[in-house]
């Protein structure tokens, strides 16, 4: 089970860990877009932080807890919440993807084949369903390495055409053994899954469910098909963008998903605080490659924009997916044009309240946006110490979010066990640096 060994059963340490997020839930109960309209930072009292330089590449966070009883509180529940897994043994792989992919694709892709071909001759599979196959990567490559049956359930039209077309095109010799079901996955999948095996794999025998990225209640909807399907034996599951998940009612739908955890939180009042920003840090691992200034800069520029409508009465509105591209914008003009020129459009609250314009009358307007009370705000924020605070915000996020990543897929391992299933277990089968999302869910029957 992934809990640390110090703990006496997992509903001991997911019951810890509801309470620690529920003092420290300031961490992630809001976006953080709106860090200064909710006045988040205000939360951060660090003793004698001033003289402390947050962003020094030498800088160790840890080092202040000696001082401070705020932080020694988070880092005395943080460390006994962690919980480590192996390192990855890397290896070197004899078969390739015959198709243009990126480093991080083709990483994932051969370690995740190279998992399931030993999972299937462990527990005598001798055939695949990849819940989610996209363009059908991994299906091809299983084929052609371990000579195993594959159906790919896909439910976008482009991809289950674009895996049709690789197919007729670059594997002509796997149609026969490789098939593929536009289909969208859901808790009663299994009765279409059997009926389309039944007609293309007849004389099929145990197979294992796998997944690459199953994006939000996918997953689940995977483990809850499992546990429906005689002939699943085994299952290999990367889990995902845990804050997509669909919600029924005021709660989600799938989280908490075990009896036990719901119990933990109807105690602790959990789903007062673990709403989808919850769920945006559980998916989100820190960024190595930009150093924590970067981080800050990106968080309060963003968080300027949110402040600067909230005062004004206005609703912000991203006019495409990357609004600003922040590589190489370090200084605040440089990213504010590029955002009130093409990355935001200002529109008005339909009932505007507590509006506090700060306007001169010679101020530059540029699509709406007041460029200078955008200015006299950045000056206000990047003057005072709301930069440091921001940094150890941060900070406490990145620490945090191993351990409410380990909270959710916890549960799901409880929810597995509570249907009957003993072998199940976290592994982590990529390298972090690499692919953030490392954690495969494995079940056996």
């Amino acid at each position: 089970m992934s809990f640390p060994s110090s703990f006496e059963s997992a509903e001991k340490y997911l019951d810890e860990c509801t309470a620690f997020f529920k003092e420290f839930r300031y961490v992630f109960c809001h976006q953080n877009n709106e860090v200064l309209v909710k006045n988040v930072l205000d939360h951060i009292n660090v003793c004698n932080f001033e003289s402390v330089d947050v962003f020094d590449k030498n800088f160790d966070i840890t080092r202040l807890i000696q001082d401070d009883d705020y932080l020694k509180r988070f880092f005395f529940t943080w460390d006994r919440l962690q919980v480590h897994f192996d390192d990855v043994e890397e290896k070197d792989f004899d078969n390739d993807i015959e198709a243009p992919v990126s480093p991080k694709k083709r990483y994932e892709v051969l370690n995740l084949v190279n998992e399931v071909v030993n999972i299937c001759e462990n527990y005598n599979c001798d055939l695949l369903v990849d819940f989610g196959s996209g363009l059908g990567y991994i299906d091809q490559l299983i084929y052609d390495v371990a000579d195993y049956k594959v159906l790919g359930l896909e439910s976008n039209d482009s991809h289950y055409d674009s895996a049709q077309k690789r197919q007729k095109e670059y594997h002509t010799d796997s149609t026969s053994n490789v098939k593929f079901l536009k289909h969208t996955v859901k808790e009663d999948s299994h009765l279409k899954i059997a009926e389309y095996l039944q007609e293309v794999f007849p004389d099929h025998g145990q197979f294992c469910v796998i997944g690459l990225h199953a994006c939000a209640d996918l997953t689940v909807e995977a483990m809850c098909n499992f546990l429906k399907m005689p002939d699943a034996k085994s299952l290999a599951v990367l889990p995902c963008c845990y804050h997509k998940m669909t919600k029924d009612g005021a709660n989600f739908k799938y989280f908490p998903l075990s009896g036990n955890l719901k119990k933990i939180f109807e105690k602790h009042d959990a789903y007062s605080f673990t709403d989808v920003s919850f769920l945006r840090l559980a998916a989100h691992a820190g960024s190595e490659q930009r150093d924590l200034y970067e981080k800050v800069f990106s968080l309060l520029v963003r968080s300027i924009l949110e402040l600067y409508a909230h005062n004004n009465g206005l609703i912000i509105k991203r006019n495409k997916r990357k609004a600003v591209r922040m590589k190489g914008k370090k200084d605040f003009e440089t990213y504010i044009q590029d955002a009130v020129n093409t990355g935001y459009s200002l529109i008005p609250k339909p009932n505007p309240a507590d509006i506090q314009q700060e306007t001169c009358k010679n101020d530059e307007i540029v699509n709406g946006f007041n460029m200078d009370e955008l200015r006299r705000l950045w000056w206000k924020i990047s003057q005072g110490p709301l930069f440091k605070k921001a940094g150890i915000y941060i900070l406490m996020q990145e620490y945090m979010q191993p351990i409410v990543e380990n909270f959710i897929l916890l549960d799901r391992l409880l929810f597995l066990k509570e249907n009957g299933i003993e072998k199940c277990w976290y592994k982590k089968i990529f390298n972090q640096i690499v692919s953030p999302r490392c954690l495969a869910l494995i079940a056996v029957k």
